[in-house]
C-alpha cells in the first residue's frame, strides 16, 4: 500500500497549529518527535522537530535565506545543485520518522517556500502527496507577527502574501483542499469531511470516535487578533484583499478551480514583484526583521570577515539554531576558523564537522569566542564562564 503524505501548506499564524493537533488526534503520524508547546502555542505546534531543525539550520543557510525574508525564492530553479548529502539527510528523516505510516502529516510554514525540495523527495520513496491551504484574514495574521515577532504590519502582509502564493502555486498538480482557520473552529466536522472527501481519505480514527478529543482541544480563544478585512484602497492593502478574496472563494467553492482563478492567482505572483521594485517601501517593510534576518544583512557579511581576518582560533558559545545558523551562513569563511561549538546539553557530539564540547574544556589556543544567544542574560553568564577570553555578543556584530 502505497503510503500518503497530508502536506499542511499554510502560513505561520494561520491555525496550522489547530489543524495539524486535529489531523493527530484522527490518528495522522505528525513526526514522532514534534516541537514542544510553550506560552506563544499552548496546545502545541505539530511540527516535525527534526523536520524544522533540517530547514532552518541546512536548507534556508544553502539557499542563503530564511523564513523572514520578503524576497521571492525559486526553489525549483536551483534545487539540483543542493548536495547530495542533503538530499539523503532528508530522505533519512522521512523513512525514521514515519516508516510505519500508512498517512502521515507534515506541518511546517516553511514548506510553503521549500515544497519542491520536499516534493521530490516524498517522490523518490514513492510517497503519495496531498496538500491542506489552511487560510487566514492576512490582517489577523500581520497583527500577529508585529506582536509575536515585532514586524512591521506591511513586512507581515508581503510574508502572508508570500506564502500563500507559493503555496497555491506548488500544489496545482496535486489532490489539494482550502479550508479557513475560522472554518475549522466553527464548522469543525464539515470541515473534516471536506478534507476526506477531496483529498480522497479515510482518516485512521473516525470522526465519531475522534468528537470528544477534537472538542477539548479546539479552543476559540485561543485565537487572537480576530479583525474584519479592511476596504482601503491604498495598493498594498488592495494586494492582499484581492488574494484573501481568491483564497475565500476556493473555501466556499466545490467545483475545480476554474483557468481565469488561477490566472489571476498568476498575475498576484507577479505583481507582489512590483512592491520588492518600490526601494523605500522595502525598507519600511523590512525594518522589522529580528536576529535571523540580519545574520544575512550586510553589516554581519562585513564584521563576520573583520573577523576572520583578525582571529585565527574561533569557538561559537551555543549550539543551538542561532549558533547553526551563523555557522552554516558563512560556513565558507568560518570553516577553517572556528574549531568547535561549546554547549552543555549538546556536548560530546559533531555539529557540522565540528566537535561540540562543554564551555569548561575549552582549548587553550582559542582567542575569541562569539556568543550567539539573544538574551542579554544568557550573554553575561557564558561570559562569566569563559573569563579571561576574547569575547563577542554575536548580536553586537548584527546590530
Amino acid at each position: 500500500m502505497k503510503r500518503t503524505c497530508l502536506m499542511i501548506l499554510g502560513m505561520g499564524r494561520s491555525g496550522t497549529s489547530a489543524l495539524g493537533g486535529v489531523l493527530q488526534v484522527l490518528g495522522v503520524s505528525m513526526g514522532k518527535k514534534t516541537i514542544a508547546p510553550d506560552e506563544g502555542n499552548p496546545k502545541g505546534y505539530f511540527e516535525n522537530e527534526n523536520i524544522v531543525f533540517f530547514n532552518n539550520t541546512k536548507l534556508f543557510p544553502f539557499f542563503g535565506t530564511f523564513w523572514d525574508r520578503i524576497e521571492l525564492l525559486d526553489v525549483e530553479k536551483i534545487q539540483q545543485d543542493i548536495p547530495k548529502k542533503l538530499v539523503e539527510e532528508a530522505k533519512q528523516i522521512i523513512e525514521e520518522d514515519y516508516q510505519d505510516s500508512d498517512i502521515f502529516g507534515i506541518k511546517d510554514p516553511r514548506m510553503c517556500i521549500l515544497f519542491p525540495f520536499w516534493k521530490k523527495i516524498l517522490q523518490d520513496l514513492n510517497i503519495e502527496i496531498k496538500c491542506i491551504l489552511p487560510y487566514r484574514n492576512p490582517f489577523e495574521v500581520a497583527n500577529s507577527l508585529k506582536v509575536g515577532d515585532n514586524f512591521y504590519i506591511e513586512k507581515g502582509l508581503l510574508l502572508w502574501a508570500k506564502y500563500v502564493l507559493y503555496a497555491e502555486y506548488y500544489s496545482r498538480s496535486y489532490k489539494r483542499v482550502f479550508i479557513g482557520y475560522d472554518t475549522l473552529l466553527n464548522s469543525t466536522y464539515q470541515t473534516i469531511k471536506k478534507i476526506e472527501k477531496s483529498l480522497d481519505i479515510s482518516f485512521p480514527i473516525p470522526v465519531e470516535k475522534a468528537k470528544n478529543t477534537i472538542d477539548g482541544f479546539l479552543d476559540k480563544r485561543l485565537k487572537h487578533h480576530n479583525i474584519q478585512n479592511t476596504y482601503q484602497q491604498e495598493p498594498l492593502t488592495k494586494f492582499i484583499i484581492d488574494i484573501a478574496k481568491l483564497y475565500e472563494y476556493l473555501i466556499n467553492s466545490d467545483i475545480p478551480i476554474p483557468d481565469d482563478i488561477i490566472f489571476k492567482f498568476d498575475s498576484m505572483r507577479e505583481k507582489y514583484k512590483d512592491f520588492l521594485n518600490i526601494p523605500n517601501f522595502y525598507q519600511i517593510a523590512d525594518s522589522g526583521s529580528n536576529i535571523f534576518t540580519a545574520l544575512f544583512s550586510n553589516r554581519a557579511k562585513n564584521n563576520i570577515k573583520d573577523i576572520v581576518s583578525n582571529y585565527k582560533k574561533i569557538a561559537i558559545y551555543g549550539a543551538g539554531t542561532l549558533g547553526n545558523m551563523l555557522y552554516a551562513a558563512y560556513r565558507d569563511v568560518l570553516s577553517d576558523k572556528v574549531c568547535c561549538f561549546l554547549d552543555d546539553n549538546l556536548k560530546d557530539t559533531v555539529l557540522m564537522d565540528k566537535p561540540v564540547i562543554k564551555p569548561e574544556g575549552i582549548p587553550k589556543n582559542i582567542d575569541l569566542i562569539i556568543i550567539s544567544p539573544q538574551s542579554e542574560k544568557a550573554y553575561e553568564s557564558m561570559k562569566q564562564r569563559v573569563d579571561g577570553k576574547n569575547v563577542i555578543w554575536l548580536k553586537d556584530l548584527l546590530f
